[in-house]
């Protein structure tokens, strides 16, 4: 018999946490705003490390895995969840 492996949990950083997911990601955005790679002309790196920090957000509030869907893939998910709404019906 084949022995099955057990399923392990994977927590997003915002989970394994006892405060609220977003202020963990308002810190996060604060250290990312004072690491001076804007100033540094790191834009490429500043925007994915933005980029990292609200698909976190969003996989921890929403419950999917934000960090493995293509940006057209992220808002057609977030306009079919219940919890979530734009304000602007032109994205």
């Amino acid at each position: 018999f084949r022995k099955t492996k057990k399923k392990i949990l994977k927590l997003t950083p915002y989970q394994e946490h006892l405060r609220p997911m977003h202020e963990i990601a308002l810190e996060e955005l604060n250290m990312l705003l004072t690491s001076d790679l804007w100033l540094n002309k790191e834009y490429k790196l500043f925007y994915t490390e933005l980029g990292d920090i609200v698909r976190n957000f969003l996989s921890a509030r929403f419950n999917f895995e934000a960090d493995k869907l293509t940006s057209k893939e992220l808002i057609k998910k977030l306009r079919n969840c219940k919890e979530f709404s734009f304000d602007n019906d032109g994205l």
